[in-house]
């Protein structure tokens, strides 16, 4: 009942969330323009990656542990604090000695070099606030995380893009927005934690034989997670050296407006991790067919009509010089219906206690999504980045299918995909419980 009732919370405040940001994203696409969007995209892709590669898959790691061990929630804090803080001032350095040959590299120096040092400040409050984020979810605490990512952020992203338009700061100005609105939401995080974890009452970190225990459960988790970002993040990395800066903001522009699909699924997930690390195999073995079954339904429901109405609506909304988003949106639209499925059967192994198979999965869809990419490109130009990205992907799903599967004997294959009309049922009857409540 519970997972229900915060899975609706979580829904409800990240389609706001999604909202909010839709009509972000349109402000910041016409006010820049396709050539300076791609800019805007290619200076946050590196950024992005060393935050989610730089963190060492201790989120998952800390959800696992803080249900596991007992160690007071301080502990946690500062001690992954700490962490995010020397890790991040560590990369930091490092990218402001390399940023001139990369821009001169892959860039041919057409950035202005101050954007990039900007958008670097970005990386050590985006790992601390991942480690952060990950003590709330293993507290179970969603409904102060889903407020603050999925509502509060998207609504002062939105005040901050509106203000830097009207006081008319440009590039300049946008690209500052990611580092003072994680900055925000990070500090925010911290003060919750400090206020509710009696971080002054005990010693500040955790000790050296749970910290070891806590990161060889990382370690085997990253390895995947690691993987999973490289499939997204390190071919756009590429594809930012061999595309225009239109097709970058084209492709990005393209993922973004997905997430709407992925909305309801990244809304279970979220409750999905801690709620799998307290549940026993026959309570698992319960509820994911439910879920995944309805989930993937409404997802295939959702992509059809999705892209019978794209090209109006990408004409209405950014205007004809996007309608090459169409085209973009098709292959990732198909894997859009496999990889969030896959997301949640490789969530329920890994907080099974087996979460070298998340590295195994994803390590097969990189290895394909690399050695097709080029052959690809070369035929079929930008389209074949993103039918490269689509395919790594849904090799990720098979593999994750096959390992379900294989550990999970009792659910037979065809109940993850298809629902009965009980599981409706039961649905309804829970949600109607939750709002009589």
């Amino acid at each position: 009942m519970d997972f229900i009732k915060k899975s609706a919370y979580v829904f409800r405040n990240k389609y706001i969330g999604l909202a909010i940001d839709f009509i972000t994203s349109i402000l910041i696409v016409r006010y820049l323009g396709s050539e300076d969007y791609g800019q805007y995209t290619v200076l946050y892709i590196i950024p992005l990656l060393i935050a989610s590669l730089g963190s060492f898959g201790f989120g998952p790691s800390i959800v696992y542990h803080i249900n596991k061990l007992e160690i007071n929630a301080s502990k946690f804090l500062g001690t992954f604090t700490f962490l995010g803080l020397i890790l991040g001032l560590f990369y930091i350095t490092i990218l402001f000695l390399i940023i001139p040959y990369i821009n001169e590299i892959f860039y041919e120096n057409k950035i202005n070099i101050n954007l990039f040092y900007i958008s670097i400040f970005f990386i050590p409050l985006m790992i601390i606030q991942k480690y952060l984020r990950a003590i709330i979810r293993g507290m179970y605490q969603i409904k102060i995380f889903s407020f603050l990512l999925d509502f509060f952020a998207p609504l002062l992203r939105l005040s901050l893009i509106g203000l830097f338009i009207y006081l008319n700061l440009g590039l300049f100005g946008i690209v500052f927005v990611p580092v003072l609105l994680q900055g925000t939401i990070t500090m925010i995080f911290f003060i919750y934690l400090f206020r509710n974890s009696n971080f002054g009452s005990d010693k500040k970190f955790i000790c050296k034989n749970d910290f070891l225990l806590i990161t060889k459960f990382a370690l085997k988790s990253y390895l995947g997670t690691a993987l999973q970002k490289s499939n997204e993040s390190l071919i756009m990395l590429i594809a930012s050296a061999f595309l225009s800066f239109s097709q970058i903001g084209y492709l990005s522009l393209a993922k973004k407006l997905l997430q709407f699909i992925v909305g309801v699924t990244n809304s279970v997930t979220t409750v999905l991790m801690p709620k799998v690390s307290k549940s026993s195999i026959q309570q698992i073995e319960f509820y994911i067919p439910k879920v995944t079954s309805i989930l993937f339904s409404f997802n295939l429901l959702f992509i059809i009509f999705y892209l019978s109405l794209l090209e109006s609506f990408v004409k209405i909304v950014y205007g004809s010089d996007f309608i090459e988003i169409v085209k973009y949106s098709i292959p990732l639209s198909i894997v859009t219906i496999f990889l969030p499925f896959a997301n949640i059967l490789l969530i329920t192994i890994t907080f099974t206690g087996d979460p070298i198979k998340k590295m195994y999965a994803r390590g097969f869809g990189l290895l394909i999504n690399l050695a097709i990419f080029y052959p690809l490109f070369s035929i079929f130009g930008a389209i074949g980045f993103v039918l490269s990205i689509a395919i790594g992907q849904f090799m990720i799903f098979l593999l994750s299918l096959i390992f379900f599967i294989n550990k999970f004997r009792r659910i037979n294959i065809y109940r993850l995909f298809i629902f009965k009309i009980d599981d409706l049922k039961y649905l309804i009857r829970t949600l109607k419980h939750q709002l009589a409540m």
